[in-house]
């Protein structure tokens, strides 16, 4: 399908150029938003939700995607079954899974109808840790970067955790990490958020994803993508070698479902 490209937006977010600036930006935030709830998510089985969202299998096409950024992918709206948005804008922060995606992230919400596609990722980035000199930009500060630039989309994304997995001592832990990032978004903003999955720290993953799911159990317009069921479905062969990042077609697998959040909360 002939689809023009969106309008892409990328953010150098170093803290010596904005951090300084944003912190009392971000405080206001902090201190003017409350902490909302997640709805429930019409194209999942919610039968069995209980106090916590239900992450079942999200529809995807029959095998795995293929992207050649020089030809375009193979995956269509229709093929994806994406679901309609109304989305114009939308703003994603992320990690290297997401940094290593952008051009199938792009290609995907091209073909939903979105028009301009902001992305701030990085890889090994953490959600509160990180300063941007000798280790990546924090989630945080990233997001906090992005709000001073005035960045206002129609869906927030998030796809953060990964590189956090295994790393805190107990899900408390990652349910703070969670709250730190939905406190500084509008809670009138659809939140998108792609839960985390690394082969090489199942019960850590496994923690953040629980903590995330009841963490954002009750947001409105808020819906958590099921990437750890995708990428640990051995059948589904979306995985590199590492058992963390996805290989090509898997790319194309994390756009798909990431796109269908999006028309999920809009």
């Amino acid at each position: 399908m002939d689809q023009a490209p969106p309008s892409i937006r990328y953010y150098d977010s170093r803290p010596q150029r904005r951090w300084f600036g944003v912190l009392g930006v971000g405080l206001l935030l902090v201190a003017a938003l409350a902490v909302g709830v997640i709805a429930g998510m019409r194209w999942w089985d919610r039968s069995s939700a209980s106090a916590e969202v239900a992450v079942l299998e999200p529809r995807l096409p029959a095998g795995a995607p293929v992207f050649d950024p020089a030809a375009g992918a193979d995956v269509s709206a229709e093929q994806a079954d994406l679901g309609d948005t109304d989305a114009v804008h939308v703003a994603m922060i992320g990690d290297s899974i997401t940094n290593g995606s952008r051009a199938e992230l792009e290609y995907v919400l091209a073909a939903q109808g979105v028009e301009e596609v902001s992305i701030e990722a990085e890889d090994g980035r953490r959600i509160e840790l990180g300063d941007g000199t000798g280790s990546p930009l924090s989630g945080q500060r990233a997001l906090y970067a992005m709000l001073a630039d005035g960045v206002s989309p129609d869906v927030w994304v998030i796809a953060l955790g990964t590189n956090d997995a295994g790393q805190y001592g107990d899900q408390a832990d990652y349910a703070r990490l969670v709250q730190l990032l939905v406190d500084m978004l509008p809670d009138d903003v659809p939140l998108v958020w792609v839960d985390a999955y690394r082969g090489d720290q199942p019960e850590g993953s496994q923690e953040f994803d629980d903590a995330l799911r009841s963490t954002l159990a009750g947001r409105p317009d808020t819906v958590v993508v099921p990437w750890s069921t995708i990428a640990a479905d051995p059948a589904r062969d979306v995985l590199r070698s590492d058992d963390v990042h996805p290989n090509d077609g898997g790319r194309a697998v994390f756009a798909t479902v990431v796109a269908q959040g999006v028309a999920e909360v809009t």
